[in-house]
């Protein structure tokens, strides 16, 4: 999948970063920065390093779960409307 998605953005002529390991911590600084709108990840863990928006769990028909953070941090009636109850439960 990985392979694969790289091929597409060198053709679409995207720019992004492939880390050797692993370089949460940057990622989040890409986003919370600006630098970049969102990360992509297999895991929540960007979420400890107060990465803002993430897209997760991205599956070959394209679907993913995304998080974005400020949404749901700004009020208790935002996190109610969370589809998500481990997502909601960590928020509140």
């Amino acid at each position: 999948m990985i392979y694969e998605a790289v091929k597409v953005l060198k053709a679409s002529g995207v720019r992004f970063l492939i880390s050797p390991y692993e370089a949460d911590s940057q990622v989040a600084f890409l986003v919370r920065s600006g630098q970049v709108d969102f990360a992509v990840s297999e895991d929540s863990d960007l979420v400890c390093f107060a990465c803002p928006r993430i897209a997760f769990k991205v599956k070959l028909d394209s679907t993913c779960e995304y998080l974005d953070t400020p949404k749901w941090t700004k009020s208790l009636e935002k996190r109610k409307e969370l589809k998500n109850e481990s997502l909601r439960v960590f928020w509140s």
